[in-house]
C-alpha cells in the first residue's frame, strides 16, 4: 500500500558501502562474482589488497517507494597483518557487512569474531550477515551445534546464510539480505600514517550568501608506498571528493610522481577538486623546485590551487585544507543544482508526451524535440518518470519497466492519469528524486 496521505512513488538515490570480510579462501571473491556476473571458477586466485565491486540497483521500500543504490561491494584480502595496518580507511564508512566462512573449517567461523571487532570499532553498529560457504562439500562438513551455540551467542540478531558459490545456492539470498537491511539502516538513520589512516572531523563551511554547510569530513591519509597504492587503490579511493596532493620542497621527484598519484585518483573517483601542497618550506634553504618545476605543474594541473606549507610551523596549512574543503563542498552543491535542472527537465519531457494525448511519444522523437539534451540523459530521465508512474509503456498505463537505453528507438512512451495531473497542475514533490548522502 502507499503512504497514507501520499500518492505516488518517491525514489531515493543512496549510496551504500558493504564490506565481504572472512579468512583467506573462504570464498569471497567467488561470492562477489557469482551474484554480481553469474560466473565462477574452479581456479584459487587470492584477492591482492583490496577489490571495490560497484553495481547499481532498485530496492523496493514501503507501499512503492524505490531505493535506486549505487552500491560498492569491498573485498579485502583475508590476510591478519593486513586487516591491521588497513582497517581504517578500508573499514570507514561501512554500511553493511557479509562475514563468510568455509563449511570445512570451524575455525574460519570463530575468526569472523575478530574481523567483526573491527569493523565495529571502526564503523559503528551496522547491519551484518553470516555467510556458510562452500555447502555444496557437504561430506565435509565441519560445522556443528557447537559452532552453531556460538554463533547464537556472539552474532544473536544477524541472519545466517548456507551459500555454494559453484552452485548458487542462497547467494541471491545473502546479498539481497544485506543489502536491503543496509538501506533499511540508512533511511533508518534518518541523516538521523605509517599506513593508511582516517581523520575524521566536523566543520562549518561559510557558503554563498549567510549559508552554512555542516560538513563531517573524513580525511584519509594512505602511506605513500607505490606497491601499496597499487595493491588498495580501489578500496582507498573510492568515492573521493577532494584530493589534496603533497609534495616536498626538497624533492622535485615527489612533484612529478604527483601525477601517476592523480591519474589512479581520477580513474576510480573521477574529476574531482584537487589541491597542490609544496610541503617543508621552513626548509628554503634546501629548496630544490625552480622555474622547470613549475611549469610542468602549470601544464599538467593548470586549474589546480598550489599552497606553501610548513607543518613544522604551521605556515600555508590553513589555507590548504580550508581551500580544499570548500572547494570539494562546493563540486558536491553544484551537483545538487544539477539535480535541481534535471527535475526541471523531467518536467519538460512528460508536458511533451502528455500533451501528444493518445499517440505517446517514441524514443527517437524525444531525441529529435531535445536536440540540445544528451540522448543519455533523455532516457535517464524517461526510467526516472516510469519508476515515478508518470509514464508508461503501455497505452492502458500497465506498470513494466524496461530501461531505455536498452529499448529500440520505436519504443513508446504514453503518460499515465498521474503523470497527466502532474502535467497539468505540478506540485513542487510530485517530480522529486531524493539524494541521501
Amino acid at each position: 500500500m502507499r503512504g497514507e496521505g501520499r500518492e505516488g512513488v518517491r525514489i531515493r538515490k543512496m549510496q551504500l558501502k558493504i564490506v565481504l570480510v572472512g579468512e583467506r579462501r573462504v570464498g569471497k571473491t567467488s561470492l562477489l562474482e557469482r551474484y554480481l556476473k553469474n560466473h565462477f571458477s574452479e581456479e584459487y586466485t587470492g584477492t591482492l589488497g583490496g577489490r571495490v565491486y560497484p553495481t547499481d540497483l532498485e530496492v523496493a521500500l514501503d507501499g512503492d517507494d524505490i531505493a535506486l543504490a549505487h552500491i560498492a561491494f569491498f573485498d579485502l584480502m583475508g590476510e591478519h597483518s593486513v586487516r591491521k595496518v588497513f582497517a581504517e580507511p578500508f573499514f570507514f564508512g561501512t554500511q553493511g557487512v557479509l562475514a563468510v566462512c568455509d563449511v570445512e573449517r570451524p575455525e574460519t567461523l570463530h575468526l569472523i569474531k575478530d574481523w567483526m571487532d573491527v569493523v565495529a570499532k571502526i564503523a559503528g553498529p551496522v547491519p551484518v550477515g553470516i555467510v556458510f560457504n562452500k555447502i555444496d562439500r557437504a561430506d565435509a562438513m565441519a560445522i556443528g551445534p557447537e559452532e552453531t551455540a556460538w554463533l547464537r551467542k556472539e552474532f544473536p540478531t544477524a541472519p545466517t546464510f548456507m551459500t555454494s558459490a559453484r552452485t548458487g545456492q542462497g547467494v541471491e539470498d545473502a546479498f539481497t539480505t544485506i543489502i536491503s537491511r543496509s538501506v533499511d539502516a540508512v533511511l533508518a538513520k534518518g541523516r538521523a600514517s605509517r599506513s593508511g589512516r582516517v581523520y575524521p572531523t566536523d566543520l562549518e563551511v561559510a557558503l554563498d550568501g549567510d549559508d552554512i554547510a555542516l560538513a563531517h569530513i573524513a580525511f584519509f591519509d594512505l602511506m605513500g608506498e607505490h606497491s601499496v597504492r597499487k595493491t588498495f587503490a580501489e578500496p582507498f579511493f573510492f568515492g573521493t571528493q577532494g584530493v589534496l596532493a603533497v609534495c616536498d620542497v626538497e624533492r622535485p621527484e615527489t612533484l612529478h610522481l604527483i601525477k601517476d598519484w592523480m591519474d589512479v585518483v581520477a580513474k576510480i573517483a573521477g574529476p574531482v577538486p584537487v589541491g597542490i601542497a609544496f610541503n617543508k618550506i621552513d626548509r628554503a634553504d634546501a629548496m630544490a623546485i625552480g622555474p622547470e618545476e613549475t611549469a610542468w605543474l602549470r601544464k599538467e594541473f593548470p586549474t589546480a590551487p598550489t599552497f606553501m606549507t610548513s607543518a613544522r610551523t604551521g605556515q600555508g596549512v590553513e589555507d590548504a585544507f580550508s581551500t580544499i574543503i570548500s572547494r570539494s563542498v562546493d563540486a558536491i552543491l553544484a551537483k545538487g543544482r544539477a539535480s535541481r535542472s534535471s527535475r526541471v527537465f523531467r518536467q519538460r519531457i512528460l508536458l511533451f508526451i502528455a500533451g501528444r494525448g493518445n499517440l505517446g511519444a517514441a524514443k527517437n522523437e524525444l531525441f529529435s524535440e531535445f536536440k540540445a539534451v544528451l540522448p543519455a540523459q533523455i532516457m535517464e530521465e524517461l526510467d526516472n518518470l516510469v519508476r515515478l508512474e508518470a509514464l508508461a509503456l503501455d497505452p492502458s498505463g500497465t506498470k513494466t519497466f524496461v530501461k531505455a537505453a536498452e529499448a529500440p528507438g520505436t519504443t513508446r512512451y504514453w503518460a499515465t492519469d498521474r503523470g497527466k495531473r502532474i502535467a497539468e497542475s505540478p506540485k513542487g514533490d510530485e517530480l522529486m528524486i531524493e539524494e541521501i548522502v
